[in-house]
């Protein structure tokens, strides 16, 4: 057996391999794959260097929160994969919102595709229950405030006044749109510039 200093590299990239696995099978919704990847990799952490598993650690609690809820909403995974692929025609409105939910998270937004996966899931959504004000609120902020598309998620938010009944609900679409308005507007002015 080789001196242990002489391993050091090795250990260092087989660490470094376990971790970016991880992260990608996270970012590819995998929840569980990273979850393994991840604690494989942390655990090759040596302790002076524990600093780093913070992020990592996060990205755990993350994966073990979404992974639940990916379960609870039934959706099937991808053949030869492991991602998260809802069906749509099986799945019903609250799950597709739920599912839609964990893709655009603060930390899945990250990888650009989880947007349209989490745009996609919203939209099917709507198809389900054309009344579901919560549904239309989250795809009107992500087209806004995610894709800059200011004008769809005026028209989306514009919507929600057919089917919301929640005082709350309302005032927080009205909002939305005026400064998605504001924005267009302004966006408008660069433009003839």
């Amino acid at each position: 057996r080789p001196p242990r200093s002489t391993l050091f590299p090795y250990t260092t990239l087989f660490r470094s391999a376990r971790l970016l696995k991880g992260r990608a099978l996270f970012y590819a919704a995998d929840f569980d794959g990273a979850i393994l990847e991840i604690t494989k990799g942390v655990s090759m952490i040596p302790p002076e260097k524990k600093v780093e598993t913070g992020y990592y650690k996060k990205l755990l609690e993350s994966a073990n929160k979404y992974s639940a809820v990916m379960r609870k909403t039934g959706p099937a995974k991808e053949a030869g994969g492991g991602a998260i692929k809802e069906d749509a025609k099986t799945a019903d409105a609250k799950s597709l919102y739920d599912s839609a939910a964990v893709y655009l998270d603060e930390e899945m937004i990250k990888f650009p595709a989880n947007i349209d996966k989490g745009i996609g899931l919203l939209r099917s959504a709507i198809e389900k229950d054309p009344g579901f004000a919560d549904a239309y609120l989250k795809l009107g902020e992500t087209l806004g405030g995610l894709k800059g598309d200011y004008k769809e998620a005026m028209n989306v938010l514009t919507k929600i006044d057919h089917v919301a009944r929640e005082n709350a609900v309302l005032k927080r679409a009205r909002l939305l749109r005026q400064k998605y308005y504001k924005l267009n507007m302004s966006q408008g002015k660069k433009k003839k510039k």
